[in-house]
């Protein structure tokens, strides 16, 4: 359901819209394959998080089902920051679907995410407001 709130007219109402309104963490089980050896698999919940790009999975974890990271690259973090982080690329099965995707190796402690690319390539959206994960509707132009 689509909710509509007034124009907040100061930082006070804005402030009470966003208490008033229900918006929570959403969480999936997910499960990580090994694409080169497609039986090695890590089930896990993961935090959906669409203002992430990429996924992150525990090096251990990756480790664990022989995911070797291939590279390094810089990642930008939310606060303008930035860190070189080893990548790999893995299989991701959720909702009864898999895609693959590259993926940042997380350290120690780092909770699992699913991020915003993973999302799209299996056409799923995110229902804040339900904390959950919808496959998207397909809706043409009227193009042929």
């Amino acid at each position: 359901m689509l909710r509509i709130a007034p124009k907040p007219e100061s930082v006070a109402q804005l402030t009470r819209i966003l208490e008033e309104t229900p918006v929570g963490l959403t969480y999936v089980p997910a499960t990580v394959i090994n694409p080169a050896e497609p039986d090695r698999t890590w089930e896990g919940r993961f935090l959906v998080d669409t203002g992430s790009m990429s996924c992150v999975v525990p090096e251990s974890v990756l480790l664990s089902i022989g995911i070797v990271p291939r590279a390094a690259t810089d990642i930008f973090l939310f606060d303008g920051s930035s860190q070189r982080r080893f990548v790999a690329d893995a299989q991701f099965e959720l909702l009864d679907d898999s895609a693959s995707s590259r993926v940042i190796v997380g350290e120690d402690g780092e909770e699992p995410i699913i991020g915003l690319t993973l999302l799209e390539s299996l056409g799923l959206i995110v229902d804040p407001f339900a904390e959950e994960l919808h496959k998207r509707s397909v809706i043409r132009n009227g193009a042929s």
